[in-house]
């Protein structure tokens, strides 16, 4: 993984450094061997001229063929029963991306559901272009009213950029069947605010694992 990153970081450098190369290949051979010679001003305007055409080329190529801005797109959905959890994750854009789930919840802003690897960060998972994963997570249903869910992404792309998404947050309301986006950061400060402090005192509760799959188009490996 790591070697996939450095090729595509090579990938996306390498017009630069061949522009660079280029620049200096002409005014070498405009010097010649003898750089302390006679100024000639006919030499110099045609290596000012190739050095410009040279930079132009590696901007239009970047321009043209260049990649485009990553763009991640994060949703969640609820079933009930049996209580399933479903983050989905779409790649919305024409390179391929690596990223780490980072999947948070609560039963009523207090009790903690740690979940595995996957969906804790501690794995990385491939997305080709305009693809998406999203399979389903039983979390059975105990004596709660409502369920908190924060969702965040790591990622790195084939053009040897990263990143991390940011977070997005959902109140289900599990008897009224009822999932809603959390916006704006008053109201997440003060839904969120106190389940977090209890994750990082250390509560914990037995992890929860991706036990149904997804769809065809959809699905978690």
């Amino acid at each position: 993984m790591n070697l996939a990153r450095a090729r595509a970081k090579v990938r996306r450098f390498l017009p630069f450094a061949l522009a660079s190369l280029a620049t200096i290949a002409a005014v070498s051979l405009a010097i010649g061997p003898s750089p302390r010679g006679p100024y000639d001003r006919g030499v110099a305007v045609l290596t000012a001229t190739l050095v410009a055409v040279i930079w132009y080329t590696c901007f239009t190529f970047l321009g043209v063929f260049g990649r485009k801005p990553t763009h991640l797109d994060l949703a969640l959905e609820y079933a009930q029963p049996p209580g399933a959890l479903r983050p989905i994750i779409r790649n919305l854009s024409d390179n391929r991306v690596r990223v780490r789930i980072q999947l948070s919840a609560y039963w009523d802003a207090l009790l903690p559901v740690p979940f595995d690897d996957f969906y804790s960060g501690r794995e990385e998972v491939p997305l080709e272009p305009h693809s998406g994963i999203g399979g389903w997570i039983e979390m059975g249903r105990p004596d709660a009213k409502v369920l908190l869910v924060k969702m965040q992404l790591e990622w790195w792309d084939d053009a040897g950029r990263s990143g991390t998404t940011e977070p997005r947050y959902w109140l289900v309301e599990i008897d009224k069947l009822r999932i809603s986006a959390v916006i704006g950061a008053a109201h997440i400060a003060r839904i969120f605010g106190d389940a977090e402090q209890r994750l990082k005192a250390g509560v914990q509760v037995d992890t929860v694992g991706d036990t149904t799959s997804g769809d065809d188009s959809a699905t978690k490996r």
